[in-house]
């Protein structure tokens, strides 16, 4: 549940705050979502890191699609990349390991600041 709730905030939050901040802005909001959430390490690092992929994958496609530009043909061209489709897949994995480590440091962060208390052994 916290893995959608995780990818859920990810994505808004990329969404609306993405065109107004800077990304390591972005990065410090995940890692303060992942923080407050406490998932679990995996659960954090796939729900960021797949919110703002998907994110930035369907924001570079749609943008390419509307309008209509050359840049992504010629940006693949520099690239060398045989497709500018490619190009789209190169941002999301961008975007997958950013919000994946974004928020795997916010979890992580959580279990240094409150660790699991320890359980005594039974004699």
């Amino acid at each position: 549940m916290k893995f959608f709730v995780l990818l859920v905030l990810v994505a808004l939050i990329g969404f609306f705050a993405g065109p107004f901040v800077p990304h390591y802005a972005l990065m410090l909001l995940i890692a303060l979502f992942a923080f407050l959430l406490n998932s679990g390490g995996w659960a954090a690092f796939m729900g960021g890191g797949l919110g703002l992929g998907l994110l930035w994958f369907g924001l570079s496609t749609y943008t390419a699609i509307v309008t209509e530009s050359a840049l992504p043909d010629r940006m693949a061209q520099l690239f060398q990349l045989p497709d500018p489709a490619y190009l789209a897949l190169l941002t999301a994995l961008v975007g997958f390991l950013l919000g994946g480590f974004s928020a795997l440091t916010g979890k992580t962060l959580r279990s240094i600041v409150s660790p699991k208390p320890r359980v005594k052994p039974y004699r």
